[in-house]
């Protein structure tokens, strides 16, 4: 997963994006959203109220969506996150095609990016409405601050949920303060059953 600082610096500064309509589960509200980029090709519900935006990355190596808390100022701590990035399959250098083996190739590097270690509870596969997934968990240290002198580490907890849809591996994340992460667990499980594929015009 590649967090995209440079998003949640726009987002922060108030760079926002048409909401749609919204529901309600799990004691949240929720906004429909429809990525505008066709290599993302989905829609998906995320918490009423949280910013969001669209990247790319250099040579089309990838589509990324981003849902992020709101922050009260610039200067502001670590927020939580939500996102959903799309690779190519082909550009993974994945000697396996399936399921498990693409999920193993991803989640393993970015364990080691992170220099992480996988929480207690071990990877295992779900059923979404989407298509069948790999679920797992991992925890390691990140800066509290962003672009701010005297940063201390925090340590936290990433979800990842990894699906494939035809050529494209679909990377659906949710990052919180370890002490924090069980506020917006049920929101995640409601955000990665929401994510529906769709063909978008380019």
């Amino acid at each position: 997963m590649v967090f995209r600082r440079d998003i949640f610096t726009a987002l922060v500064s108030g760079v926002l994006m048409v909401s749609l309509v919204s529901c309600s589960s799990n004691g949240f509200k929720y906004e429909k959203y429809t990525a505008k980029d066709p290599m993302l090709g989905l829609k998906v519900e995320y918490i009423k109220g949280w910013m969001h935006g669209e990247s790319r990355g250099s040579n089309n190596s990838y589509a990324e969506v981003f849902f992020g808390e709101p922050a009260k100022d610039k200067s502001t701590s670590f927020k939580p996150f939500m996102n959903i990035l799309v690779r190519d399959i082909a550009l993974l250098g994945a000697g396996s095609k399936d399921l498990d083996g693409i999920a193993d190739i991803i989640i393993s590097k970015n364990i080691k990016i992170h220099r992480a270690s996988e929480v207690s509870l071990p990877r295992a596969r779900i059923k979404l409405p989407a298509g069948e997934a790999v679920d797992s968990s991992f925890e390691f240290e990140t800066l509290d601050k962003i672009y701010s002198v005297g940063n201390s580490k925090i340590k936290v907890i990433e979800r990842e949920v990894v699906l494939l849809k035809d050529s494209k591996a679909y990377i659906l994340s949710y990052r919180n303060r370890q002490e924090d992460f069980s506020k917006y667990s049920k929101a995640f499980d409601h955000f990665i059953r929401s994510l529906r594929f769709e063909q978008v015009s380019p």
